[in-house]
């Protein structure tokens, strides 16, 4: 089977006319006919009709049983492995359009060499301190502040505050699919896919 860095991290969301190289290679290893249809199924939901069950079974035929249960204890499916459903929703749009849409957001700034400059006064030095290390004031920051525009105001400084002309903000790249990816780092979410994508292809391991 060729291996994720010949072909890049994405393979399990990767189509191509014989299906996924994991599941290509996980039938052929079984002595299985690889068809139009082979591929690691990835869905919208989990299957609950007959003719879902009828197209999931059809795209993991020919594979060994334990390989099949593998692949349903996986749960690939929105509200299973999101992960997973993500990168092959990602995936799909990316065949049908030129470009993703991605923005900027602000991502820190240097507020050490701030508070060494203006010298805030301790109350207002203690609420910085308290929102810096907060999860939930970056998780704000980055959602008023993508997509960057010109004229954004990035910060409001302390009444009366020196003016610090080399105070720095860091930038982000965010994608925004509505629905799939809404406004999350780029750099998140590509790491996020390469763990999972590799973390699924160990678990078949003397399989292919």
């Amino acid at each position: 089977m060729p291996q994720p860095s010949q072909f890049g991290y994405f393979q399990l969301s990767l189509r191509g006319e014989e299906g996924d190289y994991l599941a290509c290679s996980l039938v052929s290893a079984n002595g299985g006919k690889v068809t139009r249809q082979t591929s690691f199924p990835i869905v919208e939901n989990v299957p609950s009709t007959p003719r879902e069950e009828r197209t999931f079974a059809r795209k993991i035929h020919g594979m060994r049983e334990e390989a099949k249960d593998l692949i349903r204890a996986c749960l690939p499916y929105k509200g299973g492995d999101d992960v997973l459903w993500r990168l092959h929703e990602l995936n799909r749009r990316d065949k049908h359009r030129l470009l993703f849409t991605v923005g900027g957001f602000v991502d820190n700034w240097n507020i050490s060499e701030h508070i060494a400059r203006t010298n805030p006064p301790l109350d207002v030095l203690e609420r910085m301190g308290r929102a810096y290390i907060s999860d939930d004031t970056w998780t704000h920051v980055r959602k008023v502040s993508f997509p960057l525009k010109a004229g954004d105001v990035l910060f409001v400084d302390f009444p009366n505050a020196p003016v610090n002309e080399k105070i720095k903000f860091g930038v982000q790249v965010a994608i925004n699919e509505p629905g799939i990816c809404d406004a999350e780092p780029l750099i998140a979410v590509l790491d996020a896919s390469i763990r999972r994508v590799l973390q699924v292809v160990k678990r078949f391991d003397g399989m292919y």
